[in-house]
């Protein structure tokens, strides 16, 4: 208990992952193991079936709330193929606010970071750039988000295009310091 408050930081995210994992631990012979939050993110998520999985990379890679019509465009998933929200936010990896769009988003930081740190480059720059598009296609994606996931893919032209886009954007807008930092990329 006392390395969970130490490790925790006073964070209850942080609490309630340690405890789970220290508990399921205290069943192993060896109950000195290293408490672990990434250890123990990544091990819930290697239970979860495939398809769920694909939904937090895919968040994760994001970095930001994506509305679930454009997870499932990301996915190339029809409606059915997937479970209800309320699945998904079971497992404290992703959350739901069921605005009309149902917006699906990571649940912590911390579960961003060590669904990252599992990931290989291309599976990051493949999701980078289907998100992109993705959000290109349903109208959703500002200009200078649009730029990142492309310049994230390395999509190299598609990203100054929509760089340019939100440079103008920001000079219209008279964020002028904005769109400079903007042309310069």
């Amino acid at each position: 208990a006392e390395r969970i408050a130490r490790d925790s930081l006073g964070n209850p995210f942080y609490i309630g992952e340690l405890a789970h994992q220290a508990r399921r631990q205290s069943h192993l012979p060896d109950t000195a193991a290293q408490v672990d939050l990434f250890a123990s993110i990544l091990q819930r998520l290697a239970t979860v079936p495939e398809k769920i999985r694909r939904v937090v990379e895919t968040l994760a890679v994001a970095g930001h709330p994506l509305p679930w019509s454009t997870v499932r465009m990301v996915l190339q998933a029809g409606d059915d193929s997937y479970p209800s929200l309320s699945f998904f936010k079971a497992g404290r990896l992703l959350r739901a606010r069921n605005a009309p769009s149902r917006i699906l988003e990571i649940y912590h930081d911390f579960v961003r970071r060590a669904v990252l740190s599992e990931m290989g480059d291309p599976d990051r720059k493949r999701l980078h750039a289907r998100i992109a598009e993705a959000l290109e296609l349903a109208g959703d994606g500002d200009p200078e988000t649009l730029a990142q996931h492309y310049l994230q893919a390395e999509q190299v032209e598609k990203a100054a295009e929509w760089t340019t886009a939100a440079a103008d954007r920001a000079a219209q807008g008279l964020a002028f310091k904005n769109a400079a930092d903007l042309y310069r990329q």
